[in-house]
């Protein structure tokens, strides 16, 4: 069997600019000059192009498109998250607690008192646990729902309570009784 020859790899066939000058179409004193900021390699020998320079400072034929370098991506990552604590995490940083409304209904603080205690440990508020007295429902409730929504995330969401419960900034404990 003969071979065949492709027609675009037959030199007579077609040939390049730089094999007709000796130099490549880019390779000009009047398109290094005009773009010498995006190139690497001023003053390269003729006949061979200049590379392009990616945004991170490698050169365009070493790196795909669009391939950042682990030091940017670092920087970037550190941006963000650092704007992420700026915004919400950190200047909110303050603890907050979650406790029952006092003008909640004693049939809703006894549904959230089982729910939370169905989901927490509620030993605090058993007799003779530090959180014990008061000896009432208000007390027990906001303990379990403190205890429910700190062991969740802090996240008011979990100290919802079908509205009968409140986020607070000062820390509710009391005598031995601490809220975590």
């Amino acid at each position: 069997m003969g071979s065949q020859e492709h027609p675009a790899s037959n030199a007579k066939c077609k040939q390049s600019p730089a094999s007709l000058t000796g130099r490549h179409p880019l390779d000009s004193t009047r398109t290094r000059r005009a773009s010498s900021h995006l190139y690497k390699g001023m003053g390269e020998p003729a006949g061979r192009a200049p590379r392009l320079i990616g945004l991170h400072g490698s050169s365009s034929s070493s790196s795909k498109m669009g391939a950042q370098s682990p030091a940017s991506l670092l920087l970037f990552s550190m941006g963000l998250v650092l704007l992420c604590f700026t915004s919400a995490g950190v200047a909110d940083a303050q603890k907050t607690w979650c406790v029952a409304k006092p003008s909640a209904s004693n049939q809703v603080l006894l549904l959230n008192l089982n729910y939370a205690c169905s989901q927490v440990s509620c030993a605090v508020i058993q007799k003779g646990g530090p959180c014990y007295y008061p000896d009432n429902l208000v007390s027990r409730a906001a303990v379990a729902m403190n205890l429910y929504y700190a062991a969740n995330g802090r996240h008011p969401w979990n100290c919802y309570f079908n509205n009968s419960a409140l986020v607070v900034r000062s820390d509710p404990s009391y005598g031995s009784c601490t809220y975590y």
